[in-house]
C-alpha cells in the first residue's frame, strides 16, 4: 500500500500454497496519519512453473472502520 505521505507498507505476503479453495484475508489500514485521504493499492502475484500454480483475486472491497474480528 502506498500513500501520498508515506512510502510503501506490505500488509500481506505468502510464499506457500494455500490449497485449491478460496481464502479470505482482511487487514486494517491506518488512515489517521493521512492528510488528504488518498490511497494507492497494488496487488502483486507470482506464479510457479506448474499448471496448477494459479493466482486469483475476487470480491475486493474497501470500507471505512475496523475489520470485524
Amino acid at each position: 500500500m502506498y500513500t501520498t505521505e508515506t512510502k510503501s507498507e506490505e500488509i500481506f505476503s505468502n510464499y506457500v500454497s494455500l490449497g485449491d479453495q478460496w481464502n479470505r484475508f482482511r487487514a486494517d489500514v491506518k488512515a489517521d496519519t493521512l492528510r488528504n485521504g488518498t490511497f494507492h493499492f497494488e496487488f502483486e502475484a507470482r506464479i510457479g512453473n506448474s499448471f496448477t500454480s494459479d493466482v486469483a483475486l475476487d470480491d475486493i472491497s474497501i470500507t471505512k472502520g475496523r475489520c470485524p474480528k
